[in-house]
């Protein structure tokens, strides 16, 4: 109810950037992004994201024809310009022999967003084997993660960007 709440004070129906007319992007535009949306784990509409929270980012993208094993990509930035996380369809294992021209959506689902609360910054590219670059747009979102009790203690968590899970254990006298 409170995370329902707050969304609705940030003023927004859900976490959505239209990236059909970003004009500083890179590639030669066989595939352009064309928006992005942050849902919940469930696939609903989204107001915030949390610390630890699962999330899926739908990519949108219009492909002018057909495309043979093309590689997704979200990388996230720090305020302070740190690459937090590179995640691509490549680096995970995840293949697509082909995509046929037209518009569609490629869903990245996130288990646990362990990063502390801050505003990031959301860069896309779209490649190929042998280096060919379809789109490439730099610092095109900004995803504001809400601070969570993480770690369940009750306590305000300040140290670092990653947020790890862990247990205590003393053993001795």
């Amino acid at each position: 109810m409170i995370k329902n709440y707050l969304g609705t004070f940030a003023g927004r129906d859900q976490i959505c950037f239209d990236l059909k007319n970003v004009t500083n992007r890179g590639g030669n535009g066989d595939i352009r992004y064309t928006e992005i949306e942050v849902l919940g784990s469930d696939g609903s509409t989204s107001r915030m994201v949390r610390s630890g929270d699962s999330l899926v980012v739908r990519l949108h993208y219009h492909a002018q024809k057909t495309i043979r094993n093309p590689h997704f990509a979200l990388e996230l930035f720090s305020d302070f310009g740190a690459k937090v996380t590179s995640l691509s369809t490549w680096t995970s294992g995840f293949d697509i022999p082909m995509l046929p021209p037209g518009d569609g959506y490629i869903d990245l689902t996130i288990d646990s967003l362990n990063i502390r609360a801050d505003r990031y910054f959301v860069s896309l590219w779209l490649a190929s084997a042998g280096d060919v670059w379809y789109d490439r747009v730099d610092h095109c979102a900004a995803l504001d993660v809400e601070a969570s009790d993480f770690y369940q203690s009750g306590r305000d968590h300040h140290a670092g960007i990653v947020l790890l899970p862990c247990k205590w254990e003393l053993n001795g006298s």
